[in-house]
């Protein structure tokens, strides 16, 4: 084995589970008041930079198990992907007990 090979990426699994919602989802009708909230989070909303990918323009963007795989290298140490499992997780709980969400449009497992 070459003597970088520990520091090595993991290889890419063969194949990866994609899960992708009929589109377009659903929209459900809002007042501009039941709005408001939703515009008011999306405004503050601050991008996690654990899945910043310095090389991503080297993966060609339509393959998604590549793609995954390469955010999933460069964010090793990193709790996002462990929280990422727990928010589908949480997302299923809430869709079983009908409790209004945002729609999962992408599950990548």
């Amino acid at each position: 084995a070459p003597a970088n090979a520990a520091c090595a990426a993991p290889a890419p699994p063969p194949a990866a589970v994609v899960k992708l919602a009929a589109f377009p989802a659903p929209a459900l009708a809002l007042s501009p008041q039941e709005l408001e909230p939703w515009l008011a989070a999306a405004r503050s909303f601050k991008m996690n930079t654990d899945f910043e990918v310095s090389k991503l323009d080297a993966v060609p963007k339509e393959d998604l198990p590549l793609l995954m795989h390469a955010m999933k290298t460069e964010s090793l140490g990193k709790p996002t992907i462990q929280l990422l499992a727990d928010k589908l997780l949480l997302s299923k709980l809430v869709d079983n007990l009908d409790v209004p969400q945002m729609p999962l449009l992408l599950e990548v497992q």
